[in-house]
């Protein structure tokens, strides 16, 4: 199985119910969400679950850009520079 087969597959199972069981609550690691609201591979609605089901996390959407970020390279590179350059905190059992 190459690489990406994995992700390509996880991608398109996205609405699956066992992907809501996910112990994302349980993430203590800083996250960053990039999605478009537009793309067609996999929805938006679970990445706005995730953010809303991780602590702190935070979700930068793409009204367009698709599956692959179309257009978006500058925004997208500048979402995540800012997010690296944040402070973190420790976490409660560190």
């Amino acid at each position: 199985m190459r690489d990406r087969s994995t992700g390509i597959i996880f991608d398109a199972y996205i609405g699956n119910p066992d992907v809501d069981t996910y112990p994302l609550e349980t993430i203590t690691v800083p996250t960053l969400i990039i999605h478009s609201r537009d793309d067609t591979l996999a929805s938006f609605g679970p990445a706005e679950a995730a953010a809303a089901r991780i602590p702190d996390a935070r979700l930068l959407a793409h009204d367009s850009g698709g599956h692959l970020q179309l257009g978006r390279a500058d925004e997208t590179q500048d979402a995540v520079q800012a997010f690296l350059s944040l402070p973190t905190q420790p976490t409660a059992s560190a």
